[in-house]
């Protein structure tokens, strides 16, 4: 987007307000997808877990007293403000007995009973309650009629408990209990997970005043395979249950997997048992993360692995995080299962419901940002997360997607940010597809000449006439002159490819300054560059960046822009921290806005053309300081270069 001068301040404003919210960053608990089932705890004493993720807590109301609310606030207090992770807590009636029988307890008295002595003590840190879990199983139902919790009777409980709760705290979750997943076994699950779930679900929304906030559901990885076939059928799993909420026409509910593992023997050879174990559990995570990131999908806000207690119950060891931490392979090591869990928290937590299907950049929302996206993959067969219509490609088709879900925000923005003639052009280079390289190659060529020049944004004053936002005051001679002073370290008025290398920007676009092609670039070769700057009149610009290490997304990376110091004061530092698309947008901080932004009282995120240094940050990778091409970081932000985003692509190898 250029910045020049003339938008109706209508269409302009909500314009800001979604770029606004696109690049806010909240770090709230739970910010990550990685959990545990039941935190490292030994009252008071709190210990390690997965910073930023989530934990899963089971109260039982009619068990022994270090099952109840009060015995857990410790740890509830430490988890959130510590390890600043939130918690989803199961509240079961008794083990065996999920949730009370007819015979055991009215469920209003239940609902009051949890009000009290659960969300008593532990509602200030926590606002999800699973109510019960797996009732489709037969040693969930004691006190049941043939020990069978019928989808009906789990309906009038949780609808109960649920108006109970939602009296006094109307902006908790209370989530429907998560199912077995599977078939009918007898003697063990007697009804199908799948079969229970939507019948449960039809039943609680026959109720009067019968609606669901949200789902806990269990998946898990067939212990007998190796770990990319035990991640299909996790995947299957999972998806099955969000086809069953998202056909009752619940797709916008939120969805925990409470319970997810895979069995490891605590037999034979432990190592190369727990490396399989260790890459299902990574592979895994980032299934979920792909499935969270693609438009149209139903999100997983967090998987919570079952179990962290060691020595606990019978044989749960081989699910156990805390046994396999001192066992087979050891911490730090690729195939141990706590340090994958580790290692996989720069994974995003999912949206609540479903991401939007023409949500291109991964933002959560449908806006201008998402345009970007889809133009920067436009035309690649194997990049889902720009294909809105799911045909395999990104195209025209997913244009018209985006569109459509834009204007139907009400900003008109649209409108204004894309001309029909781009849209007509690529419309043709998908038409010329199949007629050779040479036209499609020029058409697409056309395409993307046009789509350099959309999304014009006019600063409008008073009397209606557009302001420009000028160009920096920069004396071309006088900037090269300092360019060749600071860098030209051999004294011969020229800066070689080496000396190039602390001028990353000009090195990137080296055959733009080299005119005469004698692979030097000389004072007066930077000096007709920068009048070429300025005869473009470009003053500010929107731009964004993607940073991908090996080749994969990277998010959560602090990306800064320093500016040359032979530019002067006029070209300003700019910066960005990418979202879970390994996209960032740029800007400068509002004091460095042009004036003729700022005097409008406008907010938005731009950077100056200009040369400059990049340097990257993450909170717990150390990431290389070149490209993957082996060069140093840096970009000229030019009407003709980096255009409106540009990539970083690193390698850790």
């Amino acid at each position: 987007m250029y910045y020049y001068g003339g938008m109706n301040r209508a269409i302009l404003g909500s314009f800001i307000l979604f770029l606004a919210g696109v690049i806010s960053d909240t770090q709230a608990a739970g910010e990550k997808l990685y959990g545990v089932h039941w935190w490292d705890y030994a009252r008071p004493t709190v210990g390690s877990g997965p910073t930023g993720g989530w934990s899963v807590e089971t109260v039982v109301t009619e068990s022994d007293l270090w099952w109840h609310g009060w015995w857990f606030e410790p740890l509830y207090q430490q988890v959130t403000t510590t390890h600043n992770a939130a918690i989803v807590t199961r509240v079961d009636y008794n083990w065996g007995q999920t949730v009370p029988a007819p015979a055991s307890s009215s469920a209003s008295a239940w609902a009051n009973k949890i009000v009290n002595e659960v969300i008593g003590p532990l509602g200030s840190y926590s606002r999800r309650w699973i109510i019960g879990n797996e009732p489709n199983l037969v040693g969930e139902g004691n006190g049941w009629a043939s020990n069978q919790i019928t989808p009906a009777g789990y309906a009038q409980i949780y609808n109960t408990v649920r108006q109970v709760i939602k009296t006094q705290r109307p902006n908790d979750e209370v989530l429907f209990a998560p199912v077995s997943p599977g078939g009918v076994i007898p003697g063990v699950r007697w009804k199908d997970g799948n079969q229970w779930l939507t019948e449960a679900i039809d039943a609680t929304l026959a109720l009067p005043g019968g609606a669901i906030d949200g789902f806990a559901i269990h998946s898990y990885g067939n212990p007998y395979t190796g770990a990319t076939q035990a991640v299909t059928e996790f995947h299957n799993t999972f998806v099955s249950q969000l086809a069953v909420i998202d056909g009752r026409s619940l797709d916008e509910a939120p969805v925990y997997i409470t319970e997810w593992n895979r069995a490891t023997s605590t037999s034979g050879n432990l190592a190369a048992n727990e490396q399989v174990s260790a890459d299902f559990l990574r592979l895994s995570l980032l299934d979920v993360d792909a499935w969270n990131r693609r438009p149209g999908n139903h999100n997983i806000r967090s998987l919570a692995w079952f179990i962290y207690e060691k020595d606990y119950g019978s044989d749960w060891n081989q699910y156990s995080l805390e046994w396999w931490r001192s066992q087979g392979n050891p911490e730090g090591h690729a195939g141990d299962l706590w340090t994958a869990m580790m290692n996989s928290n720069t994974l995003s937590a999912g949206l609540v419901g479903t991401r939007p299907a023409a949500d291109y950049d991964g933002d959560g929302a449908v806006g201008a940002g998402d345009y970007t996206a889809w133009r920067n993959n436009f035309g690649r067969t194997d990049w889902i997360y720009a294909d809105g219509n799911r045909n395999g490609k990104v195209d025209a088709a997913d244009y018209v997607l985006w569109r459509k879900s834009f204007a139907q925000q009400g900003t008109g923005a649209a409108s204004t940010l894309v001309p029909e003639p781009m849209f007509l052009a690529l419309l043709l280079s998908a038409a010329f597809g199949g007629m050779g390289v040479t036209r499609e190659s020029r058409v697409t060529r056309r395409a993307a000449s046009s789509l350099a020049l959309v999304g014009v944004v006019f600063l409008t004053g008073c009397s209606g006439r557009p302001s420009r936002v000028n160009v920096a005051a920069i004396d071309p001679s006088d900037a090269a002159d300092q360019a060749i002073s600071t860098y030209d370290k051999d004294g011969d008025q020229q800066l070689s490819e080496v000396e190039l290398r602390e001028v990353p920007g000009i090195l990137k676009w080296r055959q733009l300054y080299d005119l005469n092609s004698d692979k030097f670039v000389s004072a007066e070769e930077i000096a007709q560059r920068l009048e070429k700057w300025k005869a473009d009149k470009l003053g500010f610009r929107s731009v964004s960046v993607s940073v991908r290490l090996d080749g994969r997304p990277l998010p959560n990376v602090e990306v800064s822009l320093a500016p040359e110091p032979y530019l002067g004061e006029g070209i300003r530092p700019a910066t960005g921290k990418t979202n879970t698309f390994g996209n960032a947008s740029l800007t400068v901080s509002t004091d460095d806005l042009p004036e003729a932004i700022k005097q409008r009282g406008i907010k938005i995120s731009g950077i100056y053309p200009g040369t400059y240094k990049i340097s990257l940050s993450h909170p717990s990778r150390k990431l290389p300081l070149v490209s993957r091409d082996g060069l140093p970081l840096g970009d000229e932000i030019a009407l003709d270069t980096a255009g409106a985003s540009f990539s970083i692509d690193l390698s850790s190898r």
